[in-house]
């Protein structure tokens, strides 16, 4: 389906039009223009058309060298236009598809050549002087590209490329008005003419949608994606230019699987189509892939060094990398190219921005709100800043400039610099009403910025514009669905929450907010922020997930890898209530807090790797053990991230372990500054992001070190963490059949080569083959751990476990147990219940690998078998700090408190189980037990709230009971005794209390 939401087909008949900017589409085969008496020329004017389709590019320029002497019809020539006034001759289509070659292969100022000089020998023909109009245009040559468009509509006044360029001129110094009606021509020639050739369509199209952009234009979306591009290829299948219009128009609308399905579908035509590449480099910008995004540009600069938007493209990461002067540089040659393109212009006041900060904020806001009429700004009393004069100079070229101001207000975003950003997109409106791109902007930037209910009115007018913007359309619906959440308010914050499944939820966040999370946090970090934060719970609803809601409403779009998030100014986080895996709530919220707070303080101007850092260490939780296992697999390799590259990993991972070793990485970065500088060495970095300086400067003016200094350490300290951690790193289990020969090849009686062939025997079921191999090893070696794991699997697959233990049991070395032979058979021993040895190698396993923790968990199963408490507990209690997202253990442990009679620890206990799962009965019954001596007033309320979420829990009935008798409130007691009982006849304390009651009456 080609459908950007849902989109429908709509008749070919509608009345509008369309444009493109790329030449020469085919339909007729050429006829052979030789006499009988002449030999068959080496190629035809078909089989060229097909080499530059299909980006021969050297095979077309050899071929068109040699045609550009022949003659022809109009009728030889692929994709000339069929009712055109003015054809034209073989030559003229041969030096116009040369210049395209040009073009297409970077060089855009031979292309203009190429095409002058044409001129000179047919200075009347209008299809000549309307491409070369387009390419002086692409060479920022606007006033001579205006006066050569001009000449050529007034020899033709359909003349395709003309119109396109002065459309695009009016746009590009300010005449709107002119360009709309430039823009709404080619809807009319659509209507008008009904063409039918691939070129003609695609100018068509690209037209029309620059006309739909600037009105509400949802049919003419439709049309062109699903009737003009579609009609295109069906004139011309060779026409991939087709295709990349559909993907650009997809990708533009943020639905970026089926632009890759476009693009994918151009490049199988021309793999070397420019305008693709970009396209496709485009995508992996819009997800933050700097790698790709970085080598698709480069690929195009190798194959087309005169293309502006690749290098505007590196210059893009470059300032996401806050290296603004390396982005300048890029910009620069971009401007070389082009000096008008606003793009370039944007970025270039952005890096510009980003490398000398602004002076005065009041001087900006004037410039802005004089940028269409800056010939009467006063002069300044001092020399205006680089941004400034960039600014007044785009401006004076184009005084309605709201492309290059809503540029700068994307990168200012993408940067976190929201205020800046936003002052930005609303002088681009100001002055450009008309630009979507900045409407859709600012809409979603007053989202982020937890300013509801303007942001509501400006999405539903983005909306109107363009209504098949993803994003647009789904924060829409975020919106839509806060309406419906109930709020709760405190002293420093605003829970938004479904009402029906996360009313309990909210009212446990606010206190734990207001009574921990607030004034620890406010204190650690000397800020308080001057207004409440909102806090968003999502829950599933209206047919869609909890965490597809968060997502929506963090980035509008469906995926995203947390479940809780900040932008600074709010908290947004899934619902535990209505996610399939329970999570750490308590954890999460603390974490985003942190966020909130150095985000503020620092004006957004805290790196991301910083303030993840900061949150980290904040949550209160060791180190986890995946952790452990990602250094010691990474660290010696040095597959690693650094300083320059590491605030990617939060936001273009490649998988699930990079993103969570982007955050470990920043943890260990900040106790490295802790290790080599002392404690106080947090604050003042923090401190000094706060006063706007950047790691760099930082570095050296607080601690006298350089960047290339503090990594070689951090690097040291890595070595160092991973040396102290205890146990060894596991053989690779990443083998090849062909690594395994060529290994035994070498070594043919090398053990562990023999026992991963006897591995690769059992995948492939060749069991007699995988025995054999795995007994020569183990007669080598006999603690050889693959060959062992091996053998049991053939046990295990002949369901023979007792067999399986022994092998693997007989293959472990006490003295130095193999970590994969320990994991194999730890659960075979819990399976056949012998808890003995299960314990003897559970406790093995825990001390030679202590930050393994599956033999503690493994030991929770065990314990409670073998009767031994104080190390049960000891076990609990480490689960509640390494699985802190897992209830179960927290549960476990005040169920034992409270067995035992120690009500703080059933207390303690049981409010961490609250911490993941609110609506756990048990859990709130516990807190009551625990705090009855001590807060009654909050018992009796846990007691309730455990009674109302499981009315058969007896337990929880006669402890209250029990409680109510004690304040003296008999009647209620009694109450409560006699539900308990009904639910359990021998429930002491229930008895207990009703014997009371008797003898007191």
């Amino acid at each position: 389906m080609r459908a950007v939401l849902d989109v429908r087909l709509i008749s070919a008949k509608f009345c509008f039009c369309f444009l493109l900017a790329l030449f020469c589409v085919g339909g007729v085969a050429s006829r052979n223009l030789c006499t009988a008496d002449e030999p068959s020329p080496p190629v035809t004017w078909r089989e060229a058309y097909e080499h530059l389709q299909k980006g021969r590019y050297e095979e077309a320029q050899e071929a068109y060298e040699f045609l550009k002497k022949q003659s022809a019809t109009k009728d030889d020539l692929p994709g000339e236009f069929a009712n055109s006034p003015h054809p034209l001759t073989g030559p003229q289509y041969a030096e116009i598809a040369l210049a395209r070659i040009d073009l297409e292969t970077g060089h855009r100022a031979r292309a203009c050549e190429r095409l002058e000089a044409l001129k000179k020998l047919h200075s009347e023909h209008p299809r000549i002087l309307g491409l070369l109009a387009w390419y002086a245009f692409l060479n920022g040559k606007l006033d001579v590209a205006e006066t050569i468009a001009q000449e050529a509509i007034q020899r033709e006044a359909d003349e395709l490329w003309a119109r396109r360029t002065l459309a695009e001129v009016y746009q590009a110094t300010g005449r709107l008005k002119q360009a709309d009606e430039g823009w709404r021509y080619f809807v009319r020639y659509y209507n008008r003419v009904q063409p039918e050739k691939a070129e003609e369509l695609l100018l068509a199209a690209e037209g029309s949608l620059a006309y739909a952009r600037w009105h509400t234009g949802k049919q003419i979306f439709d049309f062109v994606l699903n009737t003009l591009c579609v009609d295109a290829l069906k004139a011309d299948p060779l026409f991939w230019q087709a295709h990349e219009l559909s993907g650009r128009l997809l990708l533009e609308k943020y639905n970026k699987p089926q632009a890759q399905q476009e693009f994918q579908a151009a490049l199988a035509i021309n793999p070397r189509a420019v305008t693709v590449l970009l396209g496709r480099a485009q995508a992996a910008a819009q997800d933050y892939d700097w790698d790709a995004s970085n080598r698709l540009a480069r690929e195009v600069l190798k194959h087309a060094p005169g293309e502006p938007l690749a290098y505007t493209l590196l210059a893009r990461s470059l300032l996401f990398s806050n290296q603004p002067e390396a982005a300048l540089e890029q910009l620069q040659l971009a401007k070389a190219i082009c000096p008008t393109d606003p793009t370039t212009t944007g970025l270039i006041v952005a890096a510009q921005i980003q490398r000398d900060g602004i002076r005065s904020l009041p001087r900006l806001q004037v410039l802005l709100e004089s940028i269409d009429h800056v010939a009467d700004l006063p002069a300044a009393a001092d020399a205006p800043e680089a941004y400034e004069s960039t600014l007044i100079a785009a401006a004076k070229i184009n005084s309605a400039c709201g492309e290059v101001l809503s540029t700068t207000g994307e990168a200012l975003e993408m940067h976190r610099k929201f205020e800046l950003a936003e002052k930005f997109y609303r002088a681009a409106l100001a002055v450009m009403p008309q630009l979507t791109a900045a409407r859709n902007n600012l809409g979603m930037l007053t989202l982020q910025m937890s300013r509801v209910d303007e942001a509501r009115t400006m999405l539903d007018q983005a909306f109107k514009s363009d209504p098949y913007h993803m994003r647009v359309s789904n924060m829409r619906k975020v919106i839509r669905q806060l309406d419906g959440y109930a709020t709760l308010s405190t002293d420093h914050f605003v829970i938004r929450y479904d009402n029906e499944q996360d009313k309990l939820l909210a009212r446990y966040m606010s206190k734990f907010l207001e009574n921990e999370v607030y004034p620890q946090l406010v204190k650690q970090f000397g800020y308080e922020p001057s207004t409440r934060t909102t806090i968003e719970i999502y829950s599933k609803g209206n047919g869609q997930t909890a965490h597809e809601w968060f997502s929506a409403r963090m980035v509008g779009l469906p995926w995203v890898q947390t479940i809780g998030a900040s932008t600074g100014m709010m908290i947004a986080l899934a619902s535990p209530n209505g996610l399939n895996e329970p999570y750490n709530w308590s954890r999460v919220i603390r974490h985003e807090y942190v966020h909130v707070l150095t985000l503020q303080q620092t004006q957004f101007n805290i790196p991301h790797w910083y303030t993840e850092a900061l949150a980290v260490r904040n949550e209160g939780y060791p180190r986890p053990a995946e952790w452990n296992d990602m250094l010691r697999k990474r660290v010696p390799r040095r597959d690693l991230r650094n300083l320059s590259n590491l605030n990617l990993g939060f936001i273009s991972a490649k998988n699930g372990d990079d993103w969570n070793f982007a955050y470990c990485q920043s943890d260990l970065y900040a106790n490295y500054l802790v290790e080599r500088f002392g404690e106080p060495a947090l604050e003042k970095l923090l401190l000094a992001y706060r006063a706007g300086k950047t790691t760099e400067v930082a570095l050296k003016e607080l601690f006298q070190t350089d960047i290339k200094d503090f990594e070689a350490g951090y690097l040291d300290y890595l070595d160092k963490i991973v040396a102290q951690l205890p146990g060894r790193a596991e053989a690779s289990t990443e083998y090849s059949k062909s690594d395994v020969e060529t290994a035994l090849e070498k070594e043919p009686r090398n053990a562990e080569w023999l026992g991963r062939a006897a591995m690769l025997k059992v995948k492939d079921r060749r069991r007699d083959e995988a025995r054999k191999l795995a007994r020569e090893a183990l007669e080598i070696d006999p603690h050889c751990a693959t060959a062992a794991i091996a053998l049991a699997e053939l046990d295990l697959r002949g369901e023979a476990p007792e067999k399986a233990i022994q092998k693997l049991a007989s293959a472990l070395d006490d003295s130095q147990p193999d970590h994969q032979l320990l994991q194999r058979l730890l659960p075979l021993l819990i399976q056949t219940k012998r808890w003995d040895d299960a314990l003897k190698y559970a406790s093995l396993a825990e001390t030679t690998f202590p930050s393994d923790i599956s033999s503690t968990i493994a030991l929770a199963e065990i314990l409670p078998h073998r009767m031994d408490l104080p190390r049960y507990k000891a076990v609990l209690e480490k689960l509640s700090l390494y699985e802190n997202d897992e209830s179960e253990y927290r549960l476990q442990r005040a169920e034992i408190a409270w067995n035992e009679n120690d009500l703080p620890n059933t207390a303690r206990y049981a409010a961490k189980v609250l911490e993941i799962d609110v609506t756990q009965p048990k859990a709130h019954w516990l807190l009551a037990e625990g705090l009855s001596g001590v807060k009654p007033e909050e018992a009796l309320e846990e007691f309730s709230i455990a009674c109302q979420l499981d009315d058969e829990l007896a337990e929880a009935w006669a402890g209250w009971a029990v409680l109510l008798q004690t304040l003296g409130q008999s009647k209620e007691a009694r109450q409560k005794a006699e539900t308990a009982l009904a639910l359990d006849a021998k429930n002491a304390r229930a008895l207990e209390v009703l014997e009371k009651s008797r003898r007191a009456e």
